[in-house]
């Protein structure tokens, strides 16, 4: 979390910083964890779906001997 400290401003910090911002040393906010981390997975999500087929190309043709 040295990030953390050294980043003042809110507008500079990542997104992973700004889930970290969620967590306190006794209380956690759970829903609004789970939601920002739902929202941040969605982008990465869609961006791997159209190359999926080519995941999946990459570890059958590794798998195979010949």
């Amino acid at each position: 979390m040295f990030a953390l400290v050294m980043i003042s401003e809110s507008i500079k910090k990542t997104a992973a910083l700004g889930l970290a911002t969620f967590t306190a040393e006794q209380y956690i906010e759970w829903g609004l964890l789970l939601a920002g981390s739902i929202l941040i997975i969605i982008p990465v999500f869609i961006l791997f779906l159209p190359v999926l087929k080519f995941f999946i190309k990459g570890f059958t043709a590794g798998a195979i001997k010949g």
